[in-house]
């Protein structure tokens, strides 16, 4: 029987496109793969930051959010990136008056030094 694309018996599911397989483990959590390409700067970046993520036991949450505010975002709602950057709104209204956000330091990198 098929559930929202996904066969209940299989340990396997493939989406849409059939380009990716999404693996099942027995707490009925999935876990999906994609790619990085090592020769572009940009990507090669991302990997370095997604390790950095990993080695602090972070990376699951920042993909998980990540995902929810890019869909709700092309869904055209803020109200998730706002919940989870509080300070963003005040941020916006600056750059609106200014025409330029204030700079502040990234948290994770402060605590670190």
């Amino acid at each position: 029987m098929t559930q929202n694309g996904i066969n209940a018996k299989s340990d396997e599911w493939h989406n849409a496109n059939q380009n990716a397989i999404v693996k099942r483990d027995k707490r009925n959590r999935f876990q999906e793969k994609f790619w990085l390409d090592f020769n572009d700067d940009t990507e090669r970046d991302m990997l370095y930051y997604l390790e950095d993520l990993k080695s602090k036991k972070k990376f699951a949450k920042f993909m998980r959010d990540a995902i929810t505010v890019l869909a709700c975002l092309r869904q055209g709602r803020v109200d998730t990136l706002l919940q989870m950057f509080p300070r963003l709104q005040d941020d916006l209204n600056h750059y609106y008056l200014h025409g330029h956000a204030p700079i502040r330091p990234d948290p994770d990198v402060t605590a670190r030094e």
